[in-house]
């Protein structure tokens, strides 16, 4: 994997982002950063128990409360066509398993405090299973269900690694190759890494030869260590000033909030129309916007369109690998902002999107603050069916996944079927080279289908208001369909109809 290349500089010109600051916000936001801070990597020595991060310790307590959950699990499968050495596959993954610590992690307990052990090199194993079935749809059906089992079998996070590997064989040049993982361990920058790790260790031992891989300069729970002794009083400062008194959002949901989450999710999925794109890239250019800021302006209006609500705080997540020594590692790495819009004076959108545009560099200069000692800072009133101070996520990311390539045989991403919800309601932004999607995950314990599409579709009519009446304010606006004015008003027919 390479990182582009941006150096430090100004951040605006004349009210637009520079071309390097544009790149630099993009790679972060998709789980690639170009890493600014250099020195001497951030090794201690490591203390008998080895400590968790803090994005671990909560993920653990997560974990405890609801063991097994499949909420944090973070599989990766790919259907592989072609001639594959199976056992130079299962000598690659255990090669792979040495080379990155968290791999072979165990998170066992003492005095009721988690820590990390690391497992010996050498005890990670290939489980190579085979389907079959009377035809062709039977052995599909055989291979779905299996790679599925693969996928979300639990962890034992105290007993056991929170990775394994799962080859699932449906015909001599026919496989699915499964990585389990939990979240605790990986993240994904991670899962890139560990493609392109696999795919050279692999391409090593069916050549007989060293693998070609960068060296290594710390591991990840050298990292953990420095995070838990470094000082960080003045991010911590910003971030006590910059939340207090937050609002929490409160959307209104279609069914009572359970006591505790399922975790289960659901997806309403929205593509842009091509036009639109090409809009809203030329309104980027004006504004001096991202796209990922430009869909968040919109967002966040349609979120205090629905709540009443101006204090419109939602969460966000980067890859937070700000230092060099991080970029080759596998770990759990990416951290979580508050994105904190002020609607109360009714902007227009065009004032909203400078806004925005300052709001977002803003929480990226201040990103490396474990979102966990924020929430300790503001001492929010705890709730287990509630995330800390926000409830609502917005992330951006690439429209496909990954693929791989094993010798001769070539992967594709093969579906789990796995849609859980960690937060009440998710936009993903997903804009690749042909087409531009928005994602809204949620939880259906909460709402029901219809209520999310009206949300997606006061959006994208706010997208579209934002590109055509710039100077407008918010309150000129009317994201409403005919139909749902009409039921508001109570007219005859469903909103939305």
């Amino acid at each position: 994997m390479t990182t582009p290349d941006v150096r430090p500089g100004p951040v605006t010109t004349g009210g637009t982002l520079t071309p390097a600051a544009r790149r630099l916000l993009e790679q972060r936001l998709r789980g690639r950063s170009a890493a600014r801070e250099t020195g001497s990597a951030p090794v201690r020595p490591r203390p008998e128990r080895i400590p968790l991060s803090a994005a671990q310790q909560r993920l653990y307590f997560l974990d405890r409360i609801d063991p097994g959950a499949p909420t944090y699990l973070l599989p990766a499968a790919w259907r592989l066509n072609g001639a594959l050495d199976v056992p130079a596959l299962t000598a690659a993954v255990a090669d792979l398993a040495a080379r990155h610590e968290q791999l072979r992690v165990v998170f066992p307990e003492h005095e009721g405090v988690p820590h990390q052990r690391v497992l010996p090199a050498g005890g990670t194993v290939l489980d190579v299973t085979e389907v079959t079935g009377e035809d062709a749809e039977d052995r599909e059906r055989r291979l779905a269900a299996a790679v599925h089992a693969a996928a979300l079998r639990p962890f034992d996070l105290g007993r056991e690694p929170a990775f394994r590997a799962t080859l699932v064989r449906a015909a001599a040049d026919d496989h699915v190759l499964v990585l389990g993982m939990h979240h605790i361990v990986s993240d994904g920058w991670s899962l890139d890494l560990l493609v392109r790790d696999l795919t050279e260790l692999y391409r090593a031992r069916t050549r007989g030869r060293a693998a070609e891989l960068p060296e290594l300069p710390l591991e990840y729970t050298d990292y953990a260590i420095w995070q838990r002794e470094s000082d960080q009083t003045a991010a911590l400062e910003h971030w006590r000033t910059r939340l207090a008194g937050l609002t929490p959002l409160e959307l209104p949901a279609d069914h009572p909030r359970p006591e505790t989450p399922s975790g289960r999710g659901a997806v309403h999925l929205v593509t842009l129309p091509s036009a639109l794109t090409r809009e809203l890239t030329a309104l980027g250019r004006r504004a001096g916007t991202t796209p990922y800021m430009t869909v968040l302006a919109a967002f966040q209006a349609a979120l205090a369109f629905h709540t009443g609500q101006h204090d419109v705080a939602v969460g966000t997540v980067v890859a937070n690998r700000e230092r060099v020594e991080t970029e080759q590692l596998v770990g759990f790495f990416v951290n979580t902002l508050v994105l904190r819009g002020d609607l109360s004076d009714d902007p227009a959108p065009a004032t909203l999107l400078t806004r925005t545009r300052d709001l977002v560099l803003e929480a990226f200069q201040h990103q490396s603050l474990p979102f966990e000692r924020v929430v300790d800072a503001l001492s929010p009133d705890r709730d287990l069916a509630r995330n800390p101070l926000v409830q609502v996520l917005y992330t951006q990311s690439g429209a496909t996944a990954p693929g791989i390539v094993l010798g001769g045989a070539s992967g594709t991403p093969y579906p789990i079927g796995l849609t859980t919800a960690k937060f009440d309601l998710t936009l993903d932004l997903r804009d690749g080279d042909d087409r531009t999607e928005l994602a809204f995950v949620y939880r259906p314990d909460l709402f029901e289908e219809a209520t999310v599409a009206a949300l997606a579709r006061h959006t994208v009519t706010l997208l579209e208001a934002f590109c055509a009446t710039p100077d407008t304010p918010l309150s000129g606006i009317d994201p409403l369909t005919p139909a749902e004015r009409g039921h508001l008003l109570g007219a005859e027919g469903p909103a939305g109809a």
